[in-house]
């Protein structure tokens, strides 16, 4: 997490959601701002042709739209996940989603959905979904 850095984008849940990628900051993956983690995480779920490791997209935050809800770990399960850990480093934080071109797309959670859809867990989990105008 970059330390003694605030963002305040106007929107409690994207800043939230920022907050919680910081732990995804990888410089050599020329992660340089605070954006950068939702801009690298966001492309990595797309993979247009030609992305490869460290690829960016250019979203801002005023492009976004956020909200908070609920999704079962079946309707989460839905989700393409990029691989099949289950350790989680932390649990308290919200699945965190994009939509980008009417896809969705999960950005950050996949070692917990793995967990829970393994423990059969049915308990309804925070998601923020941001909703991107492009």
């Amino acid at each position: 997490m970059i330390e003694n850095k605030v963002i305040l984008t106007g929107d409690e849940i994207l800043d939230e959601t920022l907050a919680w990628l910081q732990g995804h900051f990888i410089p050599r993956w020329d992660d340089r701002e605070y954006f950068d983690p939702f801009n690298r995480l966001l492309a990595k779920a797309i993979r247009a042709p030609g992305w490869k490791d460290g690829d960016h997209m250019d979203v801002t935050p005023d492009q976004i739209t956020s909200r908070r809800e609920t999704r079962t770990t079946s309707e989460l399960g839905n989700f393409t996940r990029g691989h099949e850990r289950r350790k989680p480093a932390r649990q308290e934080c919200p699945i965190i989603v994009a939509e980008y071109q009417g896809v969705e797309y999960l950005l950050d959670g996949n070692n917990r959905i793995n967990l829970w859809i393994d423990q059969e867990d049915t308990r309804e989990h925070p998601v923020n979904v941001h909703v991107i105008r492009y």
